[in-house]
């Protein structure tokens, strides 16, 4: 099982700070990210999601996501399943979780607070937090690149929902990511490229010089 998954922790902060002045309670911000899986692999890769919140910690009543690859019209690679429980912040707290993965390339997963009385639900601390586990099959996919929606998806559109009366959603800012499928290097493997960089510049001003 491979699972490779970047969040850009730069362009997280930036949005962050921008959504500061909008709530006083929450300012959440979802960068999706670029991952990068086995292409044509038998089987399931798993990518991790992550909200930062630049504010102070709050509840939330609620959690629609809506994942969706590309514009939904693919076969492959396809979306088989999705996880908002295990090592989320929904672990301990929550009602149930709901999913529907009928169409290939878009998905709706949901998860709703414990219990029914206010101030119940999960917390999001302030920082950087994981929500989901969003599981890919590139099976008959051998290379390519696609956009990663949770926003303006086919079935709807992502969103937190305040604990006090899942009606009203919390501040939140989505940027959509991007799915490559691709070899990534090993740590040694990056090191010996680089020093085969190192060589053949050292050979190159040897020329120069000469």
């Amino acid at each position: 099982m491979h699972h490779s998954s970047t969040f850009p922790l730069n362009q997280a902060l930036i949005g962050a700070l921008a959504l500061t002045v909008c709530s006083s309670h929450a300012a959440l911000f979802i960068d999706v990210g670029t991952h990068t899986l086995q292409p044509n692999s038998g089987s399931t890769q798993f990518i991790e999601l992550f909200v930062s919140n630049s504010g102070s910690a709050v509840r939330v009543g609620a959690l629609d996501l809506f994942f969706q690859l590309a514009d939904g019209s693919e076969a492959t690679p396809a979306i088989v399943s999705g996880n908002l429980l295990a090592g989320t912040i929904f672990t301990s707290n929550n009602s149930g979780t709901q999913s529907d993965t009928s169409i290939p390339q878009s998905a709706f997963f949901g998860v709703s607070k414990a219990g029914g009385s206010i101030g119940s639900g999960p917390l999001i601390p302030a920082g950087v937090s994981r929500f989901a586990t969003v599981g890919i099959d590139t099976l008959g996919a051998t290379s390519g690149s696609w956009e990663i929606r949770v926003d303006t998806t086919l079935l709807g559109d992502s969103g937190y929902f305040e604990d006090s009366s899942l009606a009203d959603r919390v501040p939140i800012q989505f940027v959509n990511g991007t799915l490559h499928l691709g070899t990534v290097p090993e740590p040694s493997s990056w090191a010996f490229v680089a020093g085969l960089g190192l060589l053949g510049f050292g050979v190159w001003r040897r020329q120069r010089s000469a």
